[in-house]
C-alpha cells in the first residue's frame, strides 16, 4: 500500500491524496476485523483519489477483491468471491453485478448504490437477487439475534 498527497487544516481545509493498494493480502486484515471474519483469504488491489474540501471530498476510486475466503463468525457461515470491483465516487459506493458465493456455491448477486456526498451520512438503493443462497448458519445457541 502507498499513499501520498496533503491535507492543509485552517479556515479553508483542502486535501489531495492518493492511495494505491498494488497487492495487499488480506490475511493481515482478519486482526482488524475484531473477531467478525475467520480465515480471511485473498487479495485486494485498487486506487483510490480523494481531493477538495473535507466536507465534500470529491473521490474517485476503484477496490479490486480477487479470491477472497472467509468464514463470518457472525453469521457462522462461509463466503468467497473470485474477482469483485466495488467503485468509490462522488455519488458514493457502486456495486455492478457484485457476487457473492456461499459454500455450496450458490450465487447472491448485488447491484446499486451506497449514496453519500460526503461518505460520513449514507441512504441504500441496492438490490439483492439470491436462489438457494445460505445466508446464516446459526442457533440461537450461537447468537441469540437468530
Amino acid at each position: 500500500i502507498t499513499a501520498d498527497g496533503y491535507y492543509v487544516t485552517g479556515t479553508n481545509p483542502a486535501m489531495n491524496m492518493t492511495a494505491r493498494f498494488d497487492r495487499f493480502n488480506l490475511t493481515t486484515a482478519e486482526p482488524l476485523t475484531m473477531g467478525q471474519m475467520k480465515n480471511l483469504k485473498g487479495s485486494l488491489t485498487g486506487r483510490v483519489h480523494v481531493e477538495g474540501a473535507p466536507d465534500k471530498p470529491d473521490i474517485e476510486g476503484n477496490i479490486n477483491l480477487r479470491n477472497m475466503e472467509f468464514f463470518s463468525t457472525y453469521l457462522n457461515t462461509p463466503f468467497s468471491l473470485r474477482n469483485e470491483i466495488i467503485l468509490l465516487t462522488n455519488d458514493g459506493i457502486s456495486f455492478d453485478s457484485f457476487e457473492l458465493l456461499d459454500d455450496r456455491k450458490n450465487t447472491m448477486t448485488l447491484n446499486g448504490l451506497v449514496a453519500t456526498s460526503d461518505y460520513k451520512s449514507y441512504s441504500f438503493a441496492l438490490d439483492l437477487l439470491a436462489r438457494n443462497f445460505r445466508l446464516l448458519n446459526t442457533t440461537e445457541r450461537d447468537n441469540e439475534l437468530f
